[in-house]
């Protein structure tokens, strides 16, 4: 069937763009994840990175010049304002600042600071803009790390165990967009 533009601005014959018509900024794909599950996580400081499974999503790029718009949601408890870092995984490879001297490469992270720390249940969220030049399979996963050790923490709830509408229950999202670059 040919491809027509009709006199109204309607096309017809065409029942989707290829992706190499799409111009530069256009969103080819989008592949996502959300997570209602909560669960307190012990760990035992800075070098204890560990994967929040429910948070990893794959995307396959359909060109070497696409870029990945990553935009992630966490939502933490603690009963300590020590805070909790996270970093985002492109494969092996952690999204994350530059690193001087003996700092810890992170993507973001928060505290539950001030009074009533444990009722309390706030957000970590991060933007990126990913360059991984590949049209192979990419697998993102979001990891976290408590900054005090020892430290028991709350993922998507309030770190209270009490039952009451003091305490939050979250849900904690990763999405993927692949941008025509």
């Amino acid at each position: 069937m040919p491809v027509v533009i009709n006199g109204n601005g309607t096309v017809t014959g065409l029942s989707a763009l290829p992706t190499s018509a799409m111009a530069s900024g256009s969103v080819i794909q989008v592949q996502f994840v959300k997570d209602t599950s909560s669960t307190n996580l012990s760990q035992g400081g800075l070098a204890q990175w560990a994967d929040i499974s429910a948070l990893t999503v794959n995307i396959t790029p359909s060109a070497t010049s696409s870029k990945i718009l990553v935009l992630a949601h966490t939502c933490i408890s603690e009963s300590t304002d020590y805070g909790i870092w996270f970093r985002v995984m492109r494969d092996s490879t952690a999204l994350a600042g530059s690193t001087s001297n003996s700092r810890t490469p992170i993507s973001f992270g928060n505290t539950t600071a001030g009074s009533y720390l444990d009722d309390k249940c706030v957000s970590a969220d991060f933007s990126y803009v990913d360059e991984p030049n590949s049209t192979s399979q990419l697998t993102y996963k979001i990891q976290a790390v408590s900054r005090y050790s020892p430290q028991t923490w709350s993922y998507n709830k309030s770190y209270d165990t009490g039952d009451s509408a003091a305490n939050g229950q979250g849900v904690s999202t990763l999405t993927l967009m692949e941008i025509a670059g």
